[in-house]
């Protein structure tokens, strides 16, 4: 590492890292468990200019770099998000709506470079994992997602078809009736997993459309850890697509946005 200057991203179950290394931005994140070995690392090689972000930012500075910026993360994301769309020559996007996935949700309007969050929901990443661990007993979030992928939820959800069963053409069969309705002892835990996922995307996606509805958005960008490498809550988000005017960005690297807004405020 050359820079001496870094911008990082307290998460509750990821550590993000936004520094300069060979005239390029790098990027690097850590399990949350790691994150004393790794600060007290940066400690030790001497980076003296510090800039923190998201929830856990205040302890980290008390107990770390106590000289270290805070910036909240409710309102630097954008900062982030708009650099990334500039690297990705991604432009007109003066007017859209963030979708932060992360162990929570948020949501924010952005217009002119100005950002303000307008919806929170405490369905995210750390419902997958919470939920997840108990019922499949499985506490990894790469090997829940994979777990989800190879499963079929309705063995677990009680979708349209199970309570209409002559087709109405104005009501689609393979929409979720209720969650988790089907659930019975014995049931997979792959079907769990899926039925899980599509739960939290169902969800989101209401929120999302509301949202986007309500504040006149046509543009949706999506970031956060619980969204990255997770190629099946993408799928679930897009496939109500034609109940939604506004078009989706999924946008690589969408979860450094906050240790990047962080790296550019110092």
């Amino acid at each position: 590492m050359t820079s001496k200057k870094i911008g990082i991203d307290i998460g509750g179950s990821l550590i993000k890292l936004a520094f300069e290394e060979k005239g390029s931005i790098r990027l690097k994140k850590y399990p949350a468990s790691e994150v004393a070995t790794v600060l007290q690392w940066l400690k030790i090689i001497g980076i003296n200019t510090i800039a923190l972000t998201g929830g856990r930012a205040g302890g980290i500075k008390e107990k770390f770099f106590p000289d270290a910026k805070i910036i909240h993360e409710f309102e630097g994301n954008h900062l982030g998000v708009n650099w990334l769309l500039r690297q990705k020559n991604l432009f007109g996007f003066e007017k859209y709506l963030l979708v932060n996935i992360g162990t929570g949700t948020s949501w924010y309007k952005v217009e002119n470079n100005h950002c303000k969050r307008i919806l929170g929901s405490g369905i995210g990443g750390g419902t997958l994992m919470g939920l997840g661990s108990y019922l499949t007993k499985t506490d990894d979030f790469s090997s829940l997602v994979k777990l989800a992928s190879f499963g079929d939820r309705k063995n677990v959800d009680m979708l349209v078809k199970d309570i209409y069963k002559i087709e109405d053409p104005k009501i689609n069969g393979e929409l979720t009736a209720s969650n988790f309705a089907n659930l019975k002892e014995g049931a997979k835990k792959e079907d769990i997993a899926n039925a899980l996922l599509q739960m939290i995307g169902e969800t989101l996606f209401l929120l999302t459309k509301q949202a986007a509805k309500r504040e006149s958005l046509q543009k949706i960008v999506y970031i956060g850890g619980a969204i990255s490498e997770n190629p099946h809550l993408k799928m679930i988000l897009t496939s109500f697509q034609d109940q939604m005017e506004g078009t989706p960005y999924f946008l690589e690297n969408g979860e450094y946005c906050g240790a990047i807004a962080a790296y550019l405020s110092i």
